[in-house]
């Protein structure tokens, strides 16, 4: 959170602005950058807030654990038990991004 905080305040560019993690991601001497993996793909799953049905999606699950104190695995747990909770957003496409980047 400290990282974002501190792109957000940092990166004045209004084309940028929309994609944080690019500030962070074009200044390695700022921040520390490590790589995550995962032996699951996972890339099907769509946990951003872009469009209505992405807040419907981010509501559903913040209404099913009452807290906000929850990790990626459950979420990963609800919706593989509720699949109806993923079929909110589940046909938003990603937008790409900009070429610039």
């Amino acid at each position: 959170m400290d990282a974002l905080e501190r792109a957000w305040r940092e990166d004045r560019d209004p084309a940028t602005r929309e994609h944080v993690t690019l500030y962070i991601k074009r200044h390695p001497e700022r921040f520390r950058l490590v790589g995550v993996t995962n032996d699951e793909d996972l890339s099907e799953m769509r946990w951003t807030v872009d469009t209505p049905d992405d807040y419907a999606f981010a509501t559903r699950v913040y209404e099913h654990f009452g807290h906000d104190g929850f990790s990626w695995r459950e979420v990963l747990a609800l919706v593989r038990s509720r699949p109806e909770i993923a079929a909110l957003n589940g046909h938003v496409t990603q937008k790409p991004l900009p070429a610039w980047t």
